[in-house]
C-alpha cells in the first residue's frame, strides 16, 4: 500500500491517550495514530455512504410514511413483549 505523511496538532489529552495506547501495544505513536485514523476514516466513510443512500432515496421519492413506520415498529415491539412474557 502506498503511504503518505500527514501532520496535525492534537490536544494534550488526546495525545496522551495515543501515547498510552502506543506503550500498551509496544508500537510507535505514529503507527498507533495512523491505525486509529484509518479506522476512524473507514467508519466515517461507511456512515457517509449510508447517508448518501438515504439522501438518494429521498431525492427519488422512495420514502415510507411515518404512520406506516410507527405501525410496523409497534407490531415488532408487541411481538417482542409477548415473547418476553412467555
Amino acid at each position: 500500500m502506498e503511504k503518505t505523511s500527514l501532520t496535525t496538532t492534537l490536544d494534550v489529552a488526546t495525545a496522551a491517550i495515543v501515547q498510552r495506547l502506543a506503550t500498551a501495544r509496544g508500537q510507535s505513536i505514529g503507527d498507533v495514530a495512523a491505525a486509529l485514523l484509518q479506522d476512524a476514516a473507514m467508519s466515517e466513510e461507511r456512515l457517509l455512504d449510508a447517508a448518501q443512500v438515504g439522501l438518494n432515496d429521498l431525492r427519488h421519492g422512495r420514502t415510507i410514511p411515518h404512520e406506516v413506520v410507527m405501525r410496523d415498529l409497534n407490531a415488532i415491539i408487541a411481538r417482542h413483549r409477548a415473547r418476553c412474557q412467555d
